[in-house]
């Protein structure tokens, strides 16, 4: 009788409310995301999922990101190349639209690394 009396006192405490709402939370959020994921077509690019072996053989490493040195020295040259990446990447975003649906193609997002990517109107 003690132990179901201690077990009805933990059930009514603060510690099982508070344990049983995270956990409401947590499955909630993580079933508003999954669905979001399926239903959006993301899972449908996912090429980590299993299944999709044959897929990942075929992707093709695009050409190289030029990206700036970080643990280089800080001079003048090291500033005009930062500099020359920081104008093209500016001239990229400024390219595209800012709401239109040409940003989401398939190009546009480098998803075929054999097309360049084309500029917004």
């Amino acid at each position: 009788m003690n132990q179901a009396g201690g077990l009805l006192t933990f059930f009514r405490s603060k510690i099982f409310l508070g344990l049983a709402a995270a956990v409401g939370v947590a499955l909630a959020l993580t079933i508003i995301s999954m669905t979001l994921y399926v239903s959006s077509g993301v899972s449908r690019l996912d090429l980590s999922r299993p299944g999709f072996e044959s897929a990942r053989t075929k992707v093709k490493a695009s050409a190289p990101i030029k990206s700036f040195d970080v643990n280089g020295s800080v001079n003048p040259a090291a500033i005009d190349e930062f500099m020359q990446l920081y104008q093209q990447a500016t001239r990229d975003l400024k390219a595209s639209s800012d709401f239109g649906d040409q940003n989401l193609e398939d190009d546009q997002l480098r998803l075929n690394p054999d097309t360049p990517p084309r500029p917004g109107p």
